[in-house]
């Protein structure tokens, strides 16, 4: 059988800043929806599965421009704890995203 007949195939491709225990949560995450949605057509609820996995993922770790952690939250009045969501779900301290931003544009 095909799709939607049949669970598609998941994988993740390459994965920069997933460690592999994430990886493997986040194929087996969307594995369990695929299969609940057999015989209906499933992409967006995929799509959106995986996409609740990696935010969640991204409520820590370490800012990507500084390298210090996120602490996952939205505190500190200095702006240097305070974190944002780039629309394409990374997360950066709004200080260390604001400075890079304000030297890429110095830059032009």
């Amino acid at each position: 059988a095909t799709y939607p007949e049949a669970a598609p195939n998941v994988s993740v491709g390459a994965s920069r800043g997933l460690e592999e225990s994430q990886r493997s949560a986040l194929v087996e995450a969307v594995e369990a929806v695929a299969q609940e949605n057999v015989g209906m057509p499933m992409i967006w609820s995929l799509v959106e599965a995986a996409q609740e996995m990696l935010t969640e993922f991204n409520k820590t770790g370490d800012c990507a421009i500084c390298l210090e952690a996120l602490n996952g939250g939205d505190g500190g009045g200095d702006g240097s704890s305070c974190v944002v969501r780039t629309a394409c779900y990374h997360r950066y301290h709004v200080s260390c995203l604001g400075e890079y931003w304000a030297s890429q544009v110095g830059q032009e």
